[in-house]
């Protein structure tokens, strides 16, 4: 897989606008290259990706639901095999759900974290996807700092 179809890959993940004002510290030995309004991208030297997207869901889907559609699209859709899964909470004590995968491309192996809330407040419910992809090696280098990292976002 080419550096840009990786990048591809990641960014299209969900295709859904941004809203909202997200702050992390980036993992170690990550760059934040992109912070935008509902959106932060950071990538670290060994090309591994990082993508943080918070999304207004005003149909109001609950977090069973964002889990079997990202179950499904990556399985089904993508290719990828689902290798783990769990529960997952943030810093403020704010449930959601973790989903790791596994695909072999060009003869490489890669690996994608997913995380997926929903969050309620102001008035909305939006929907925060935290996405990591990398080759395995180097997946497995970053994952610790990646996840803590995700758990720290604010808002």
């Amino acid at each position: 897989m080419t550096t840009r179809m990786l990048h591809y890959v990641l960014l299209a993940g969900l295709a859904l606008a941004a809203t909202g004002c997200l702050s992390m510290a980036a993992p170690d030995r990550f760059l934040i290259t992109h912070k935008g309004s509902g959106e932060i991208q950071a990538v670290a030297a060994d090309d591994s990706r990082l993508l943080v997207r918070e999304f207004d869901d005003e149909h109001g889907g609950e977090l069973s639901y964002w889990i079997e559609t990202l179950r499904k699209e990556f399985t089904d859709n993508r290719g990828y095999t689902l290798i783990g899964e769990r529960p997952v909470q943030d810093a403020r004590g704010r449930h959601g759900w973790e989903g790791l995968f596994e695909v072999t491309m060009g003869g490489a192996t890669w690996r994608y974290l997913l995380t997926v809330s929903v969050r309620e407040g102001f008035g909305s419910r939006k929907v925060r996807c935290v996405e990591f992809v990398a080759q395995k090696d180097a997946f497995d280098e970053h994952l610790d700092a990646v996840r803590e990292a995700a758990a720290g976002i604010d808002p």
